[in-house]
């Protein structure tokens, strides 16, 4: 089960994270306000392909992190890395996928309840 999920300078996300807890959890709101960017965000944990024009305007990265709860106390990690690389002379490469199983930042750390 999905119990936090932190998301910085991914589309129109400067920085957010969010906590869910057991039993139904409701995500709403206007036209615009970012829904279906937090389902995309899941959908990269989950194992969509990363692109850099998911990367925040005027940012170098996107960094996608998550605590799942995957039962018997046991916790997984994920954090995903997308880095727009470029070479000296500032032309585009490729887009990178950074799996980073190193400790995700402070604030996603599980706090069980």
């Amino acid at each position: 089960m999905l119990k936090e999920l932190g998301i910085t300078n991914f589309a129109i996300i400067d920085r957010i994270v969010l906590a869910f807890h057991d039993g139904l959890n409701v995500i709403s709101g206007e036209t615009g306000a970012g829904k279906s960017i937090l389902i995309g965000a899941i959908g990269l944990l989950l194992g969509d392909r990363a692109s850099t024009d998911l990367i925040r305007s005027e940012e170098d990265a996107a960094v996608v992190e998550a605590v799942f709860d995957i039962g018997a106390g046991k916790v997984l990690r994920e954090r995903i890395r997308t880095v727009e690389a470029r070479s000296p002379s500032s032309s585009p490469m490729a887009p990178m996928r950074i799996d980073l199983p190193a400790p995700v930042s402070p604030e996603m750390t599980f706090r069980p309840s």
